[in-house]
């Protein structure tokens, strides 16, 4: 869609291109739903589903090499306290689309999330926040939504109400994190360097802690823009 009218281009983002809505004005009235959009994924292009079909033919080879880079990086960092990994069923198989983990900030001086990011970040890590897990509090489920307050199944009852606090959920969703990204090639001595900046700022955790306390940063809650991973660089 081509289009000179803002009002029609927001309302297209918010229709099938939701990522784009937190980079829209602060005065627009659909940028309050950029952690939702309005229920369509609008990304797939020709090009990209022929791509996706050719590699279709090297997927379990790919996925295999993925599952073990990530194997052994958790390997690497399995004495780190402050690093929780994904425990996977027995039966099941991990795919590692996103290599998430929980941090356990009482296990690093209370240090925040923000700044271990960060830290990891500035070590070359590609690393990142995890926007998932605040969807109770849209502004889609939690105000009056698309439809005028009306749940669209049932238009006659059922009035969107205030989302209620969900403290377990909200709290793994302030620990989860990226790890690392997905690795498809044999990179070995790379993942070691990951291992090493994730033990780096366990050896320097006293010095990040004084960073936060001088720069009033101890508090500094993450704020995601509702993607399943907000990259730190």
């Amino acid at each position: 869609m081509v289009t000179n009218n803002i009002s029609y281009y927001e309302r297209a983002c918010a229709l099938g291109s939701y990522e784009r809505l937190s980079a829209l004005p602060a005065d627009s009235a659909y940028r309050q739903y950029s952690l939702t959009g309005f229920g369509y994924k609008h990304r797939v292009h020709p090009l990209a589903i022929a791509i996706a079909d050719a590699q279709l033919d090297n997927l379990a080879e790919v996925n295999a090499l993925r599952n073990k880079n990530a194997a052994y990086l958790e390997k690497l960092i399995s004495d780190l306290s402050y690093i929780t990994v994904q425990k996977v069923p027995q039966g099941a198989e991990r795919l590692y689309a996103y290599h998430y983990v929980r941090y356990n900030p009482e296990e690093l001086e209370g240090l925040n999330l923000n700044t271990v990011l960060s830290a990891a970040a500035a070590e070359g890590v590609s690393c990142g926040s995890c926007g998932y897990g605040h969807l109770h509090t849209a502004p889609l489920y939690t105000g009056d939504g698309i439809w005028g307050g009306r749940n669209p199944i049932y238009p006659e009852g059922c009035t969107y109400k205030k989302g209620q606090p969900l403290p377990v959920t909200e709290k793994l969703a302030d620990r989860a994190f990226m790890l690392a990204p997905r690795f498809e090639k044999e990179c070995k001595e790379h993942l070691e360097q990951y291992s090493e900046a994730y033990h780096k700022i366990l050896a320097n955790v006293d010095d990040l802690v004084k960073y936060e306390e001088d720069n009033n940063l101890r508090e500094v809650k993450i704020k995601n823009a509702g993607r399943s991973v907000n990259m730190y660089k």
